[in-house]
C-alpha cells in the first residue's frame, strides 16, 4: 500500500492535568472518505484542531504528505494542501458570500489563484456553483440560513484546490433533504481525487460513503477499520452506537 496521505503518530493532547486525546494514531490514504465518530467530549475537534495546528500537540507526530507538520503554524498547514471547516460556521457575516470565497483564495495558499485575478475569478465562480450557491453570491453571508453558512464554508476551503479536507459534522443541524445535498457533494468531491476526513454524528449518512472510521471514546481510539465491520465491534456498540447498531446494520 501507498504511504499514507496523513498520518498521525502517538499524538497525544493535555490540557493541564485533563488529557482530551491520549496517544491517537491515524492513517488515511489518497482518495479515502474517513470517518471520525465518538461520543461528545472524546477528542473529535481536538484531533481535527491539532491535525490543522489550531492547537499544538502535546505530543506525538504528525505527517501530511511525506512532511512533517507536527510544529508548523495552522497558517502553513493550510498552505500545504489541508484545509478544514469547523463544527460551527464561521464565515465573516457582513461580507458577501462572493467576498468570502475571495478572502480564501488571497489566503488559502493556492499561489495561482491568489495572485491571478482572472484565474481567481473562474475558481470562484466554480466552487459557488459546486456548493449549489452561484444564486446568492451577492448575499451578505450572514443572512443565510444554517445549510447556507456549510455551504460557504465548504466553498472557502475548495477555492484553494485542497487534496485533504476535513470537515466537522458538515451534516449537523440539517434536515434529511439538506444532508443529502452535502453527501452528494461530498460524494462529488471525492470522485475528483479529493482525500476527505469526516467528523459526523449523523451514523446512517456517515456509514454511506465513508471507506473507513476511526471512533475515540474519552479521548482514545477504540477501532479503526472498515466502515461496517464498526456495526459488529462490542466496544464501539458499548461506548457509542448502542441499539442504533442494529438499525445501521439493515
Amino acid at each position: 500500500m501507498d504511504d499514507p496521505t496523513l498520518k498521525c503518530s502517538e499524538v497525544t493532547k493535555a490540557y493541564g492535568g485533563l488529557v482530551a486525546l491520549d496517544r491517537g494514531d491515524l492513517e488515511v490514504h489518497a482518495g479515502e472518505i474517513f470517518g471520525i465518530i465518538g461520543p461528545n467530549g472524546a477528542g473529535k475537534t481536538t484531533l481535527f484542531d491539532v491535525i490543522s495546528g489550531v492547537s499544538t500537540t502535546s505530543s506525538g507526530t504528525l505527517v501530511f504528505e511525506g512532511r512533517d507538520i507536527t510544529r508548523l503554524p495552522a497558517s502553513r498547514i493550510a498552505t500545504s494542501g489541508l484545509q478544514r471547516t469547523f463544527q460551527t460556521p464561521v464565515t465573516f457575516p457582513d461580507l458577501s458570500v462572493r467576498d468570502n470565497v475571495l478572502v480564501g483564495g488571497y489566503f488559502g495558499g493556492n499561489n495561482s489563484v491568489a495572485h491571478d485575478s482572472e484565474l481567481r475569478t473562474e475558481k470562484i465562480e466554480e466552487v459557488l456553483g459546486l456548493c449549489g450557491l452561484e444564486d446568492v453570491g451577492s448575499k451578505i453571508a450572514g443572512q443565510l440560513p444554517v445549510i447556507g453558512r456549510k455551504q460557504l464554508m465548504i466553498a472557502t476551503a475548495l477555492v484553494s484546490d485542497p487534496r485533504l479536507l476535513m470537515l466537522d459534522e458538515p451534516m449537523g443541524g440539517l434536515n434529511a433533504e439538506e444532508r443529502q445535498f452535502i453527501l452528494d457533494l461530498l460524494r462529488d468531491l471525492n470522485s475528483s481525487g479529493m482525500t476527505l476526513l469526516i467528523i459526523e454524528h449523523v451514523m446512517s449518512a456517515l456509514l454511506s460513503i465513508a471507506d473507513k472510521l476511526l471512533i475515540l471514546d474519552y479521548g482514545r481510539v477504540i477501532f479503526e477499520g472498515r466502515a461496517k465491520e464498526a456495526l459488529e465491534d462490542a466496544k464501539v456498540v458499548q461506548a457509542y452506537l448502542g441499539v442504533e447498531a442494529e438499525s445501521l446494520r439493515n
